[in-house]
């Protein structure tokens, strides 16, 4: 085997390595299409690189590795793709390309190499593990590698240059995150032995940096305990142990960033196998600015100078303020008009404080305008304030709040919106730009001079709206850097940013928005050389969606299309949807149940923009100019405009392009209706009984009356006379229903009025069979029966239910008793597994402590576990409660998941259930589900992802008698997955935003059915925990 640089003259033999390579991913790659010379040469001509390095056996091409500089931060390579053919894995190819990877990192003087898997590649993450990648806690299968800053670490010179570092390199390949503690901070540890010869390296997380080291003669160590809070003194500390037999002389010279003072220790002398510790203060001042979350933090950096060796460490710190005032949440205030607004204040310094919280506002009347407060040692208070605007006009007012008290002095300024109906505003937020209506909220930060599209109740519609400039495009240079920016208003409000580009000398990138109506958004973009020569510039500008498996709607010239987008399935990563070639109307749209955005491109057909899209980035397009070519010195080339329309109908969308081009288009007409039926619950479970609160409603002013009939099948309806029901005055009953046979059913709710009979259609399901239900087994294994049906909940296994049986077979893939691998996932629970996050998925609540008992709602019953968040990386005050409930002789068992906030904080977290299902335990199901029409999933080949229409599914073996029946309630949404040679699987979540002392509820429901009867329990979407508690004994 040799390894050489790829070049593109290597066309040809990377595609035949793609080609051969299929099998050898869950997702696949070619996906039974194989990839051709042109398209490896476009895939290569717009990547960066730092490396490219093709394995060769004789000259058959084997792997493939591709590296460029991390896009997250500028200190660390990334090795962004890694391929070899499935015959030669296991034969050390992967390695080999892999410590290319390393020592083209070491060549370049990048202190770090990092990468991506999945967790459950198995095959992979030993090697990783091997050539120095530490899986960075709580993340999905990110790893770091120092490897590259330990072998140019001077102190470490002296050992490597007589061993082999990999050789010699010990580490724990079968654990999963690399969580080490030095010192109470977060570290990975680098342990290197040959013989009797050590050496340790500590790497410190947040300053990326070295923050222990050990050899045969020394150890020392730096870190600061507590961290940095502005404008207080805190500790530092060092520490030192002289390992030698001959006694030695320390000294400590640390340095801080600008706005940071450090107290400098006075020297130690050691004696032989003596140790010390020694304590300095770290003072920073108000204001500081920390740099971006995703880089490495402010360091403090300490030589150690012991003799004529200089050890160099990194303390890292995150300076927070010694209080800390939020909004929570974000408010408009009606021009004029009147709102409250809720301030968060926090302790940060590490004792208790009293004192006066000033809130002064520009032109606003503010109701308190003082208050008193006591803070407790890292407590918080939440300030309600009222707020009175007398200005007719759209601005933004800063609000300076103040808190004095305690040897603290902190102040900040919060900027609030003001509108009147249809008014647009313009201002700066932070380090973000904003512009904002009363139904949306566009933001443009400074880093990366990224947009991101939000509604009023904060729906991410967009989750990054950014330019690149090529080729190559990617790693974009601009995401890395600081725009320049600033409001403009000429009677519309703009944001304008600029950026200079340091590896385009001369060149400037500018973006403008403009906010034309409360929901409509213009783009424009343009490219200046300021420099000396003509470059070649052109520019990619792409839109990260922020709505997950989206409806996409475009025009074709067979007319206007929506499909379903399905990770791995459609769109492609491979333009399997040319729409340069499928567009007869230059627009899209997309969209889910709850909202959607559409972007309209303005060019004339002449200049007509190369847009794709991809399953993640919704569209990207590479604008045309008036005139192409290269870009000469003094030259500026302006891009058409391209808008933004936040909308749910793609009908407006296509209108705005009509109205952009002069096209005409069909308008299609709007339906409503005057009365209003609304059921509580949505729901009906008649188990064996229940009660529904049933509410009409007029929706206009002039008043309807009749008589109203609630009628179920086989049983006497009920009457009642309804009178006098307009626009402010409904009409509410509650109704009994009444035992019914087992399975689906309707009722009707009547209302005949004169000349006129209006009826509604009652959804109720029977779940009662034959038995009762009774709990067994120890307390962190109970098993639940229901004369139908038996399920296991363990509390050692992650909450989750590790068995579901029924007529004798099992129904559910579980890796009770000890967690494995499997497909993507490590560690696996399986069953049926809740799952809760903040930030990285899927997040590790497995790892609390739960405690089981009995449980029942209304007439249902079973077990509820309940864990308060300790051990995971969920916020500290949320508790989980999980349920899982039956009724006697039920096909169904419910699942519910209950997040409460106990914290003073707002959490927002995405939570739910997997669902693992296979027959005798192996994953053979095929999934049927709507998906923008029927489907049905077998293995095809590849792995894929999407969403289920209406939150159901159907699984089955073939020839299998029974089958699984899943179904998120509303509104949470039922996501199909297809793991390849791992069967179907159901993920039910949802996101909860909780207020303190507020809670949320997930809600899922499966049953084991014969096939044919499988639909009956489509009418599970609308349950509700209301549905439940309305359950009443016969």
């Amino acid at each position: 085997m040799r390894i050489i640089e790829w070049t593109p003259r290597h066309a040809r033999l990377l595609a035949e390595l793609w080609n051969a390579s299929d099998a050898g991913w869950p997702s696949g790659l070619v996906r039974l299409r194989p990839k051709t010379v042109p398209e490896a040469l476009e895939w290569e001509r717009r990547q960066a690189s730092l490396g490219r390095f093709l394995a060769l056996e004789g000259r058959r091409p084997i792997g493939y590795a591709r590296m460029f500089e991390w896009w997250g931060s500028p200190d660390a390579t990334y090795v962004q793709w890694l391929n070899v053919d499935p015959r030669y894995q296991g034969k050390g190819v992967g390695k080999a390309l892999l410590r290319k990877a390393i020592e083209r990192t070491v060549a370049l003087g990048y202190d770090r190499v990092d990468l991506h898997t999945w967790p459950g590649n198995d095959k992979a993450r030993p090697l990783y593990k091997r050539l120095g990648w530490m899986w960075v806690p709580a993340s999905h299968a990110y790893l770091q590698n120092y490897v590259p800053l330990i072998l140019r670490y001077e102190p470490a010179k002296a050992f490597f240059a007589k061993r082999d570092w990999s050789s010699s390199f010990h580490v724990d390949v079968e654990r999963d995150f690399d969580e080490d503690d030095v010192r109470g901070t977060d570290a990975f540890v680098y342990r290197f032995r040959a013989g009797r010869a050590r050496l340790e390296v500590a790497i410190d997380r947040s300053a990326r940096g070295v923050m222990a080291f050990e050899d045969a003669s020394l150890r020392v160590e730096a870190w600061i305990p507590k961290g940095a809070v502005e404008r207080e003194h805190r500790e530092v500390r060092w520490f030192a142990r002289n390992k030698s037999r001959m006694p030695v002389r320390v000294r400590f010279e640390p340095t801080a960033p600008a706005g940071v003072r450090v107290s400098t220790p006075r020297p130690v002398r050691l004696a032989p196998g003596a140790s010390r510790e020694v304590r300095g203060t770290i003072h920073v001042r108000r204001g500081f600015r920390n740099p971006p979350e995703k880089w490495a933090s402010a360091a403090v950096e300490t030589a150690v100078v012991v003799g004529d060796h200089v050890i160099r460490l990194r303390s890292g710190f995150r300076a927070k303020p010694a209080v800390s005032i939020a909004l929570d949440g974000r408010t408009q205030i009606p021009a004029p008009g009147s709102a409250r607004i809720v301030l968060v204040v926090r302790n940060g310094t590490g004792r208790r404080i009293r004192g006066i919280l000033g809130i002064r506002g520009r032109g606003l009347r503010t109701r308190p305008d003082r208050v008193p407060l006591r803070l407790s040692k890292g407590g918080s208070r939440r300030v309600a304030i009222d707020l009175t605007n007398a200005d007719p006009r759209a601005r933004a007012v800063p609000l300076r709040v103040r808190f004095r008290g305690g040897r603290v002095d902190v102040s900040k300024t919060v900027a609030l919106p003001c509108l009147p109906p249809g008014g647009t505003v313009g201002y700066r937020d932070g380090e973000a730009l904003i512009l904002e209506s009363a139904a949306l909220r566009f933001a443009s930060d400074d880093l990366g001079g990224f947009g991101s599209l939000r509604t009023r109740d904060d729906t991410a519609l967009i989750r990054s709206l950014a330019s690149d400039v090529g080729p190559p495009f990617w790693p974009s240079e601009v995401e890395k850097t600081r725009w320049r920016g600033r409001i403009s208003s000429d009677g519309v409000p703009e944001i304008v940013r600029t950026v200079a580009l340091r590896r385009r000398p001369g060149i400037v990138v500018e973006s403008r928005w403009r906010l034309l109506s409360d929901r409509l958004i213009e783009d424009r973009r343009a490219v200046e050389n300021r420099g000396r020569e003509a470059q070649d510039v052109r520019l990619a500008t792409e839109i990260e969606r922020g709505i997950d498996h989206p409806a996409i709607t475009f025009a074709t010239r067979l007319g206007v299309s929506t499909e379903a987008a399905m990770e791995n399935e459609w769109p492609d990563t491979r333009k399997d949807v040319p729409l340069d070639r499928l567009l007869a109307e230059d627009w899209i749209h997309i969209a889910d149940e709850e909202c959607g955005y559409g972007v309209v491109w303005t060019a004339p057909r002449s200049r007509r923009a190369e847009i794709e899209i991809s399953p993640w980035v919704s569209p990207l397009w590479f604008p045309r100019s008036a005139k192409e070519g290269r870009l000469r010195p003094g030259e500026r080339r302006e891009f058409d405009p391209v808008l933004l329309l936040a909308t749910r109908d793609w009908r407006e969308v296509r209108a705005l392009w009509a109205q952009a081009s002069g096209r005409r288009v069909e308008d299609a007409p709007a339906r409503t209706g005057s009365l209003r039926l609304e059921l509580d619950p949505g729901l009906v479970l008649a188990s064996p009984a229940a009660r529904l609160r049933a509410t009409l409603r007029n929706e206009r002013r002039r008043p309807a009356s009749g008589t109203a009939r609630f009628e179920v099948p086989g049983a006497k309806a009920s009457r009642w006379r309804v009178g006098n029901l307009d626009i402010g005055r409904s009409w509410t009953r509650d109704v009994r229903v009444p035992a019914l046979p087992v399975g689906p059913a309707t009722g009707r709710f009547v209302l005949e009025s004169p000349g006129s009979v209006r009826s509604w259609d009652v959804p109720i399901l029977s779940t009662d069979g034959r038995g009762r239900v009774s709990a067994s087994g120890p307390p962190r294994q109970r098993a639940v029966a229901n004369g139908a049906l038996r399920f296991v909940a363990s509390t050692a296994h992650g909450g989750s239910l590790t068995s579901l049986r029924a007529g004798g077979k099992e129904f559910l893939v579980s890796s009770y008793p000890t967690p494995r691998s499997f497909s993507w996932f490590r560690p696996f629970h399986g069953g049926i597994s809740p799952f809760a996050f903040t930030e990285d998925w899927p997040g590790n609540l497995y790892r609390e402590r739960f405690r089981i008992r009995g449980a029942s709602r209304g007439t249902w019953s079973g077990v509820r576990l309940v864990a308060d968040t300790r051990a995971s990386d969920l916020p500290k005050g949320l508790r989980i409660e999980l349920e899982y409930l039956t009724r006697p002789g039920s096909p169904l068992v419910a699942f519910l998941l209950t997040a409460r906030n106990g914290s003073r904080d707002r959490l927002e977290l995405k939570a739910g259930f997997w669902a693992f299902l296979g027959l005798n335990r192996k994953p053979i199901f095929d999934a049927e589900f709507e998906r923008l029409g029927s489907r049905r999933w077998g293995d095809a080949g590849w792995s894929r992802w999407t969403a289920a229409d209406d939150g159901f599914a159907v699984y089955r073996a073939p020839g299998a008698p029974r089958c699984v029946v899943l179904v998120a309630a509303r509104p949470a949404s039922l996501e199909v997955v297809d793991l390849r040679d791992d069967g179907r699987h159901g993920l039910v979540a949802d996101e909860l935003d909780l207020r303190p002392r507020a809670s949320g509820t997930i809600l899922g429901v499966l049953a084991v059915a014969k096939p044919d009867a499988a639909r009956d329990y489509r009418v599970l979407r609308n349950a509700s925990v209301a549905s439940f508690d309305a359950t009443r004994p016969r």
